[in-house]
């Protein structure tokens, strides 16, 4: 994860102990990136910028995406979310 982050300013991985840690730094995030986790809809529930991880699967994706009306980016993978790349990642969807 450190190795993702490096070059960006502003970017900062806390290791949290409980969900409501995990809360209170979405709260106050300028943006999410994430896999499909509970983090995804957390930052959906606050109209938190998102870049998403999912794997393709278009009817999981229907019930199970994003419902956030501020700017959201997928990426999606076909197996293994290692298929993807942090190039794909593009400057500008960072805020």
């Amino acid at each position: 994860m450190k190795e993702l982050t490096q070059g960006y300013k502003n970017i900062y991985i806390h290791y949290t102990t409980t969900i409501f840690h995990t809360i209170e730094l979405i709260r106050h995030s300028v943006q999410l990136i994430s896999t499909d986790t509970s983090t995804v809809h957390i930052a959906s529930g606050f109209n938190k910028p998102i870049i998403a991880m999912y794997k393709k699967d278009p009817i999981a994706f229907k019930h199970w995406n994003p419902n956030c009306s501020n700017e959201t980016h997928i990426l999606f993978y076909k197996e293994n979310i290692n298929e993807l790349n942090p190039e794909e990642i593009k400057a500008e969807w960072l805020n």
